[in-house]
């Protein structure tokens, strides 16, 4: 590369310079005689030390610019740990909030439960996977619950560190639920696409829209008073001995994020293939 002849004569300024100055210091030169040469020339050495300033404060700029990205560099490094420290207490106060509201509520003097985060959910299917397995003691058939009692499905297949859960209205899901306020008995049925249905209700049964849903324990599905959702549309005719109705889960799957395991609590009748236990990898075939 070819440095402008306006540098190069800078540099020969500068050479010079430093080999007058050698010169003036390592031979034997009377003190008159360097006393006359400093003198005329003056300009030549103010030239030369100004120019070796400009470039002593250039390295000096350079050093302090690698500081400076040094620094940079690790105040990032903080700001994404404490970034990542600040979602961890989310994460925990969220968690603390559920398990409050368990407490409130006496769950856990009922029941063994294992808290658990959905880490995926599968509309299609009606079905959600959580983050904990058979190393968590986790078992299929174990009833899975929200912290405010309300029931959202159970768990079907048991990976080592995960499980995947067929909610309430997953199609192979049926059971016994009551009707709140009139005594009244029946069948809940899950048709898919997030909907439920109440059957098996006697026709001379009186029923109304907005009447609360909960589990019954007489099938073994679910332990019992665990809320279902509400009784919306009603369908009775003349011909049918049994009257149906739509029902509202009471869960919104879109917010269901933090749900408890009811631990020991098994449904037997559940085939044995679907308990499955098999590590991770075996999730991303699903």
């Amino acid at each position: 590369m070819k440095l402008p002849i306006k540098n190069l004569n800078i540099y020969a300024v500068f050479a010079a310079g430093l080999v007058f100055a050698a010169a003036m210091n390592f031979t034997q030169v009377g003190p008159a005689v360097k006393n006359g040469v400093y003198g005329s020339t003056r300009p030549l050495q103010k030239m030369t030390w100004d120019l070796g300033a400009t470039i002593s404060g250039g390295v000096q700029n350079i050093f302090s610019i690698q500081n400076a990205i040094r620094e940079n560099q690790d105040l990032r490094g903080r700001i994404d740990r404490l970034l990542a420290d600040n979602s961890r207490i989310a994460e925990l106060e969220k968690e603390n909030a559920a398990l409050k509201e368990a407490l409130g509520l006496g769950l856990d003097k009922e029941y063994d439960l294992r808290m658990a985060e959905t880490v995926g959910m599968d509309m299609m299917a009606d079905s959600l996977m959580i983050d904990k397995g058979a190393d968590d003691m986790i078992e299929a058939g174990f009833p899975v619950v929200t912290s405010g009692k309300v029931v959202v499905g159970r768990v079907s297949k048991v990976y080592d560190n995960f499980s995947k859960v067929d909610l309430i209205t997953n199609k192979n899901v049926t059971f016994d639920v009551n009707v709140s306020g009139n005594a009244a008995s029946g069948l809940a049925k899950g048709l898919g696409g997030i909907k439920l249905m109440l059957d098996l209700i006697p026709k001379d049964v009186e029923i109304g829209q907005g009447n609360p849903v909960t589990t019954s324990a007489m099938g073994g599905i679910f332990p019992e008073g665990f809320l279902v959702g509400t009784v919306d549309e009603i369908n009775k005719n003349d011909v049918e001995i049994f009257q149906t109705a739509a029902i509202n889960p009471a869960f919104e799957i879109s917010k269901v994020r933090e749900v408890f395991i009811v631990i020991g609590y098994k449904f037997e009748d559940i085939p044995a293939s679907n308990a499955d236990k098999d590590s991770k990898s075996a999730i991303d075939s699903q």
